[in-house]
């Protein structure tokens, strides 16, 4: 019977994992909800995305003196505790031209406080991917401190300016979350509670006692 309840609560485990999933934005049909803010101007590329298909967002920097940004829509805001240990990555890529400048930073928001990742590559005129770890010493926080964060995240910034004056530059492929599972056949959901009845039964068949 412990044989039985233990192999239920390891099904239903792995099935409650298997909904976890990364939210993502590949842009091959719009902008699917990102907004520029700042000084910037946000525009969507038909082709030339990140791999070679699909589209891309597009930032115009009109340099008026504050940092053009990428804004994320609201499927990437809210509680996102359960992203806690996970990643963020994205590709960007300069549009018009390369050398130094600044590299791109990422910003979570929650109220009035902000959490800010600073990277080190400058991003090139092919496209550049970036990953940033979801804990605390990647944001220069306590573990703690980013999962108050998550828990009631209201913004999720990219920055799209990467040099001084006008510039245009994209972005492609953000991911947000941990790694997706395999998804699981449903036929798991109904298995588990199943066998945890069968450990509850005792009877007996043919002089056999199941238990």
């Amino acid at each position: 019977m412990k044989k039985l309840i233990l192999i239920a609560v390891m099904i239903l485990g792995i099935a409650t994992l298997a909904q976890a999933a990364i939210t993502s934005t590949t842009f091959d049909k719009n902008l699917e909800g990102w907004s520029a803010i700042e000084d910037g101007v946000i525009s969507y590329s038909e082709a030339g995305g990140s791999g070679g298909g699909g589209g891309f967002a597009q930032m115009q920097d009109l340099a008026y003196g504050s940092w053009a940004t990428y804004a994320a829509p609201a499927s990437f805001l809210g509680n996102r505790l359960s992203d806690f240990n996970g990643s963020i990555s994205f590709d960007v890529k300069r549009i018009d031209g390369n050398g130094t400048g600044y590299a791109p930073t990422v910003d979570l928001i929650s109220g009035s406080t902000t959490l800010t990742h600073v990277f080190t590559q400058f991003p090139t005129q092919a496209w550049n991917t970036y990953t940033v770890s979801l804990v605390g010493s990647e944001w220069g926080v306590t573990d703690e401190a980013l999962k108050n964060v998550l828990t009631s995240l209201n913004g999720f910034h990219i920055r799209g300016e990467y040099r001084d004056g006008p510039e245009y530059n994209g972005l492609d492929n953000v991911m947000f979350g941990k790694a997706a599972p395999v998804p699981l056949p449903s036929a798991l959901y109904l298995l588990a509670p199943g066998l945890l009845g069968l450990a509850g039964i005792k009877r007996k068949v043919s002089g056999i006692t199941i238990n």
